[in-house]
């Protein structure tokens, strides 16, 4: 739930959105610095303090995928993190559909 909030500032805070969301934009609003790293699979994106290193080539989709993943991540809590994909990330995934495809929030 905690995600879902968040989700809802930013939605307040840039409100309003523009389609597509520029995810990549509210993420360098927010403070962090979002670069190509050559990183191998199956890691996909790398978070230390406020930079973000996604794996070069990927596609437009997962890109911003991964950007409001690290931005969910800077927004709910401090520290690195690394994202090797797995099945066990529902959660978070909602979460960052939230960021890019902005629903109503009662």
């Amino acid at each position: 739930m905690i995600g879902l909030n968040k989700a809802a500032e930013l939605h307040k805070r840039y409100d309003p959105f523009s389609y597509p969301v520029d995810i990549e934009g509210i993420a360098e609003r927010e403070g962090l610095t979002i670069t190509d790293w050559p990183l191998l699979p199956p890691v996909e994106e790398v978070k230390v303090g406020s930079k973000v290193g996604l794996r070069e080539g990927l596609s437009r989709e997962w890109r911003r995928w991964d950007i409001a993943h690290a931005l969910g991540h800077h927004l709910l809590h401090h520290g690195n993190q690394l994202l090797v994909p797995s099945s066990h990330q529902a959660e978070t995934r909602a979460g960052s559909r939230r960021i890019r495809y902005p629903f109503p929030y009662a």
